[in-house]
């Protein structure tokens, strides 16, 4: 995943982008064959959305993970729950 984006979850209204790349060309390593960044970090003032935007990459996360399971005949994705995480 090279970039998320979201809009209307929880405290977050206007679309707001996560990008997962480098910002600087230097600073991807040469002959280097991946694109995205290897850590990636979130920062802002108190009570900012910080939590509300990894929370949405948990929920798009768990959409692709379980989506074959909650997607049976006629129930369509989003009807089903996805099993507890221990």
């Amino acid at each position: 995943m090279l970039s998320f984006r979201l809009e209307n979850h929880k405290s977050v209204r206007d679309e707001q982008q996560l990008l997962l790349t480098p910002a600087h060309e230097d600073a991807r390593p040469e002959n280097a064959d991946w694109e995205a960044s290897t850590v990636a970090g979130l920062f802002g003032a108190n009570a900012s959305g910080k939590s509300n935007v990894l929370e949405a990459l948990v929920c798009m996360r768990d959409t692709v993970r379980w989506s074959m399971n909650n997607s049976e005949p006629g129930t369509g994705a989003g009807h089903g729950r996805a099993p507890r995480r221990t």
